[in-house]
């Protein structure tokens, strides 16, 4: 048994992360979502793995240390799914199973799927969602699938059984996609066709699945991680007197966590980070490697990526904080609305409904940040943004290169 994982997009939807990369290479608690992925996959048996990966992903994989070491294939220019599993057909050798690279939870529908393959032509993995006009919707009998649709009109879908990211195949499937015109849902028309022809079922699963189409979904996949993976308290890192540390606390090599802080888990600390004097940490966050947290702040539920600094005495809730960003002493991030409702995220000028309603500031890389900053529940701030000293965001700012 082979995977086929496709790694290759440019995630625009995830503004204002990665847009110009895929967001399978975002770090969580250590690791790239795709190297999660991964591990995953070679938990539950398989180890024949064929990664599509855009040329800056064929620059940080496979692990070097890994063995067998996946195969690379490098899809130049995204212009599809379809596109990404042709250009890997070469290393299709027997049945595979097609994934998106944030399946962490794969070892608990793998075994179904595959008991399931022996009855039919293909299996695809299926979940109940509220909001299936987003997702590609299944129409069934039984659990014989009988077609496909791609994001139909809201309202008009023939049930809420949305495909869940994952498809067991035979290599037999190659030549029949190739036979459909080259587009961007090449591979979801062909499947479409191919369950008309032949015996596809449904593997149907209660279990929350993983999403990953908007940058918030990080807070969920983070906290997924942080359920699954165990307490260490690295003998490399440095706590200080009198720091506390709650429930599941996880720090990694070279951290130093200054006195009197508070870490309440579950919670995860990055190699080489700073804590400092008197921070309190509260459930759900998660501080990637070389990030700084200066003194008498305090942070709930919320990721910082890779060499993130703030400034301290201030507040950040419920957000994502980019690579490399600066924010100065006293900012603060409101990530509740006054009247309690669910907060709506705009993407490239589309209101997009996030069904959360705590929700603070998501911002991307390189982003400047002056004292004295707060910011509004659900905004963006695009990459190498700058916002002067005591302003409040009430609105969405650009990437600094979009001027």
């Amino acid at each position: 048994m082979q995977a086929v994982i496709l790694a290759a997009g440019k995630s625009k939807r995830f503004y204002p992360l990665c847009e110009k990369s895929n967001k399978t290479m975002i770090p969580l608690l250590g690791k790239t979502i795709l190297e999660w992925t991964i591990l995953a996959l070679e938990k539950s048996g398989i180890k024949d793995i064929v990664l599509v990966v855009n040329p800056e992903g064929a620059a940080t994989l496979p692990p070097k240390r890994r063995e067998p070491k996946p195969k690379i294939v490098i899809q130049e220019e995204a212009v599809g799914m379809a596109d990404g599993l042709l250009k890997a057909k070469d290393e299709i050798h027997e049945d595979f199973f097609l994934l998106n690279g944030y399946h962490l939870d794969i070892d608990w529908f793998i075994k179904d799927m595959i008991a399931k393959k022996e009855k039919a032509d293909g299996v695809i993995l299926a979940t109940q969602r509220e909001n299936p006009w987003e997702f590609g919707v299944l129409e069934v009998v039984g659990d014989k699938v009988k077609s496909l649709v791609e994001k139909p009109a809201r309202g008009s879908q023939a049930s809420r059984l949305c495909v869940a990211g994952a498809y067991l195949l035979t290599k037999d499937f190659l030549p029949f996609l190739e036979k459909f015109p080259a587009s961007h849902y090449q591979l979801e028309e062909a499947i479409n066709k191919y369950c008309q022809e032949k015996n596809i079922l449904v593997q149907e699963t209660a279990k929350p699945t993983i999403s990953l189409k908007h940058s918030w979904d990080l807070l969920k996949l983070k906290d997924y991680l942080l359920e699954k993976i165990p307490q260490v308290i690295s003998k490399t890192a440095k706590i200080g007197k009198n720091v506390i540390l709650e429930g599941k606390v996880i720090i990694e090599d070279g951290a130093m966590i200054m006195e009197n802080a508070v870490i309440k888990g579950p919670a995860y600390i990055g190699r080489n980070v700073l804590v400092g004097n008197s921070v309190l940490i509260r459930q759900g966050t998660v501080i990637e490697e070389n990030c700084q947290i200066g003194a008498f702040s305090e942070i709930k539920n919320s990721l910082f990526l890779p060499g993130a600094h703030f400034g301290g005495a201030g507040f950040i809730g419920s957000s994502i904080i980019g690579e490399n960003c600066r924010l100065g002493h006293g900012f603060v991030s409101a990530n509740k609305r006054f009247d309690r409702k669910k907060i709506m995220v705009s993407i490239k000028g589309e209101k997009i409904e996030t069904g959360l309603d705590d929700l603070g500031v998501i911002m991307g890389n390189g982003v400047n940040v002056g004292i004295k900053v707060g910011t509004m529940p659900g905004k963006t701030i695009g990459s190498q943004a700058t916002i002067n000293p005591g302003a409040i965001v009430y609105e969405d700012v650009e990437d600094a290169f979009r001027g």
